[in-house]
């Protein structure tokens, strides 16, 4: 599987469109998303995504869905 990169200056938490599309890979494809920040050391670390987006991305597709 090819690997792609999504780059975006918002900060960790701070609502993002890589946050949506993200779930979105996840809950469509099975694919584990990493949202990742890289410090000025260029250690690695995993940001956490808002909570609230996976619920309101789930409920937008089932609507969808029942169209």
């Amino acid at each position: 599987m090819k690997q792609t990169q999504y780059y975006c200056a918002m900060k960790g938490q701070q609502f993002c469109h890589r946050h949506v599309l993200a779930e979105f890979i996840e809950l469509t494809y099975g694919v584990k998303v990493r949202d990742i920040k890289i410090d000025e050391k260029l250690n690695i670390d995993e940001n956490t995504r808002p909570e609230y987006i996976r619920e309101a991305l789930k409920d937008i597709m089932q609507n969808q869905l029942e169209r």
